[in-house]
């Protein structure tokens, strides 16, 4: 479960990067535009309330984030809650 929460640690920074870089998220015009994208796949195609198109990053970086490890967490307690189950 550690090398997930790394790897959802090590998308988000590198999320993070290419947003200043980029400097913000253009709507495709930017060049690391598509690369955002799919770094935020499959949350950026869900439509979430309004309040959270402020400001791109949380749209961007932040949800992406916070879904990720939600279920990186869910995941992982069923597989060890399965794992306990097994003789």
């Amino acid at each position: 479960m550690k090398k997930a929460f790394i790897a959802v640690f090590v998308i988000t920074l590198l999320a993070t990067v290419l947003f200043f870089l980029n400097h913000g998220f253009g709507a495709g015009h930017g060049p690391y535009d598509r690369a955002l994208g799919i770094l935020a796949l499959p949350w950026i195609l869900i439509p979430w309330p309004t309040f959270l198109f402020k400001h791109d990053f949380v749209w961007v970086v932040l949800v992406p984030l916070v879904s990720n490890l939600m279920v990186v967490l869910v995941v992982g307690r069923l597989v060890l809650m399965h794992a306990r189950r097994r003789p």
